[in-house]
């Protein structure tokens, strides 16, 4: 005898894709249009839920062969980071946007309440983009383990965020006052493509 949970585990697994969009299609319109309780943002978020990428896992393996400690989805609040490094008594999150999307729609719209909440918590923050032409290499690489310990050891450095443009030269670096300029790429070659 099966119980419950493996009962509806086999009846979806026999489900085509249609069949189970017309289950969830009740429960999808009822919830349409109504956000989410901070109770319940707080509980998503510790819950750990969203499934790693592979180039988060990437990032991952390359700080902790260097010896840096990394968490995956580290919850923050109500919000999680793609991974939480902790070196001596600091504690850094890292984002890692390896899709244009994050500079448009809903995600630029969010990113300065997620930034501010995240340092008002007493973490850093590193920004790693990895698209629009900016790499995933060995240049990325150190890039981003010496902005890691050049935030290690700045003694003032709280609240800081870095936006480490892939394999380029370029870091954009702000606090809360100046959180909306992390998105602006200081390059002809990428600054419209980014701010479209």
């Amino acid at each position: 005898l099966r119980n419950r949970s493996e009962q509806q585990f086999a009846r979806m697994a026999r489900a085509t894709a249609a069949e189970r969009k017309a289950l969830a299609s009740a429960a999808h319109a009822a919830k349409r249009g109504v956000p989410n309780s901070e109770e319940a943002m707080l509980k998503m978020a510790a819950t750990r839920c969203r499934k790693v990428g592979p180039l988060e896992a990437e990032v991952k393996q390359c700080l902790e062969q260097a010896g840096i400690d990394c968490e995956e989805q580290f919850p923050i609040g109500k919000y999680n980071c793609d991974l939480l490094c902790t070196m001596g008594n600091r504690r850094i999150a890292v984002e890692v946007w390896g899709g244009g999307w994050h500079f448009h729609g809903e995600h630029r719209r969010r990113f300065p309440e997620r930034t501010e909440h995240i340092l008002c918590s007493d973490y850093s923050i590193v920004f790693l983009v990895i698209c629009n032409g900016f790499r995933w290499n060995d240049v990325a690489r150190k890039n981003l383990i010496a902005n890691l310990y050049e935030i290690c050891r700045l003694p003032a450095v709280c609240r800081q965020y870095r936006m480490i443009w892939g394999d380029s030269e370029h870091v954009t670096i702000g606090g809360l006052d100046d959180i909306k300029i992390a998105l602006i790429k200081r390059s002809e070659e990428h600054t419209s493509e980014l701010q479209s």
